[in-house]
């Protein structure tokens, strides 16, 4: 008897440790906040910073084009010289969701390509750290060398995290290209783009939905050529208004926010694919 419970008890541990096993590597269980609605390859990060070259007297280098990336004696807060984060710009100088109307292309726009840029046709409940860092990083436009407070500014804005700090190393993105991130004097810069990917980059604004403190904006995604007066015909388009073709669009997005303490905060993004679109 007490040799049928012994060997009962071991086959129950190895199924125990089996199932526990199986369970993490489909990334079930300890997954490290990833996102179930992603394929990992599309966003890999390493701590190799293979497109620069940082240089014995301060300045940093792109390895590909050998184009200084940053120069120490240089001052790039001086906002004459380099312009600010447009994301930011926007927000603290005319930003309120309750002045949109459907038309308005201006910071929304602005907000939500960078996760279209990385992620085109992906819906998110939720963003693992590599979808965050990858966000962080293109919408903090780093051909120009950006203060760390800069970069936690887009950090807030985006995610609403305090103090965050972007991950140096190469990004590869699928859909956008491979660059390099690194830390220097306390700025974060960006090597140039590499095997640079063709974005899509149009989207027309349909809807905004506001009911209290949230706000659904509803946007069209389509290829730019599709923009005309035989396909689809923008609201400022002189003629005959707004005109929408079912067959030129490719799908559809919801962005989900929520507003507070004059500020949005994401905290979703459904997309949807058109079946009419026609290639």
């Amino acid at each position: 008897m007490k040799r049928k419970l012994f060997v009962s008890i071991v086959v129950l541990v190895i199924l125990s440790i089996t199932t526990v096993c199986v369970l993490w590597a489909k990334g079930i269980i300890f997954s490290d906040k990833e996102n179930p609605n992603i394929n990992n390859n599309l966003v890999i990060i390493t701590e190799e910073e293979r497109y620069v070259e940082k240089e014995d007297n301060g300045f940093v280098k792109d390895k590909e084009s050998g184009k200084i990336v940053y120069n120490p004696n240089v001052d790039y807060t001086d906002r004459n010289s380099y312009p600010e984060i447009s994301v930011i710009t926007r927000e603290e100088n005319d930003f309120s969701p309750y002045d949109w109307d459907s038309y308005d292309d201006g910071f929304i726009l602005e907000y939500m390509k960078y996760f279209i840029w990385a992620y085109p046709e992906h819906s998110f409940d939720v963003f693992s750290d590599k979808e965050i860092a990858s966000v962080v990083a293109l919408a903090s436009q780093l051909y120009i060398p950006r203060s760390i407070e800069e970069v936690q500014a887009v950090a807030k804005l985006y995610f609403n995290i305090d103090n965050y700090e972007l991950p140096t190393g190469t990004y590869k993105l699928e859909n956008y290209g491979d660059f390099t991130v690194t830390k220097i004097d306390k700025y974060y810069v960006s090597s140039e783009i590499q095997n640079e990917k063709e974005l899509l980059n149009s989207r027309y604004l349909i809807d905004t939905e506001i009911v209290d403190n949230r706000i659904i904006v509803y946007y069209d995604y389509a290829k730019s050529f599709m923009f005309t007066d035989t396909c689809y015909l923008p609201h400022d388009f002189p003629g005959d208004g707004i005109k929408r073709e079912e067959r030129c669009i490719i799908g559809y997005y919801q962005f989900h926010f929520t507003y507070e303490d004059n500020k949005i905060h994401l905290d979703k993004i459904i997309y949807e694919i058109n079946d009419k679109y026609d290639e």
